[in-house]
């Protein structure tokens, strides 16, 4: 996950998809969480990190990094990224930067998620608000190397070539 900390980014549907995998395999997915934390969004990662307290040291958050290069590094450290928001997203920059790094994505299938993901192929779409789906998504990632590699490498091609800025100045 790497967003700004807040409800609409739907971080507790990501715990809530974690706590299943958790019961599903213990020990063998960890959740790591960057972006900002607005004072006024403090009470509700309270609440994300006591609910995720089952998950132990395989919750981590790791605020908002300094640089692009501590950017770059958190998303290479991933095998997925997923931020399922609950809004209908009209950006999803977070997209195009963890392709950009090679990361797949598990996003839901709202706003403009289904246009990236079909134009890159950079991952899986989920029903929203739906924890049970995103945990079986994640789940099919890890299980399925082969596709989680062919999901990193279409995304990381497309996300250059359709999305870099000489392509965008020419639109």
């Amino acid at each position: 996950y790497f967003a700004r900390i807040a409800p609409e980014k739907g971080l507790h549907h990501l715990v809530d998809a974690a706590l299943l995998l958790h019961e599903r395999r213990p020990g063998k997915f960890r959740v790591k969480v960057g972006g900002y934390l607005n004072p006024q969004h403090r009470r509700y990662f309270a609440e994300i990190q006591q609910t995720a307290l089952p998950l132990g040291n395989a919750f981590e958050y790791i605020g908002s990094p300094a640089t692009l290069e501590d950017k770059a590094a958190f998303y290479k450290s991933l095998d997925v990224l997923s931020v399922p928001t609950e809004f209908l997203e009209p950006k999803g920059l977070y997209v195009l930067e963890a392709l950009a790094n090679g990361v797949p994505v598990v996003q839901p299938e709202h706003g403009a998620f289904p246009e990236l993901i079909k134009a890159t192929g950079g991952g899986l779409l989920v029903e929203p608000k739906n924890a049970d789906a995103l945990a079986d998504a994640i789940e099919r990632l890890h299980d399925d190397p082969d596709l989680r590699l062919s999901h990193a490498q279409s995304g990381h091609t497309k996300v250059r070539e359709l999305y870099n800025p000489e392509r965008m100045a020419q639109a």
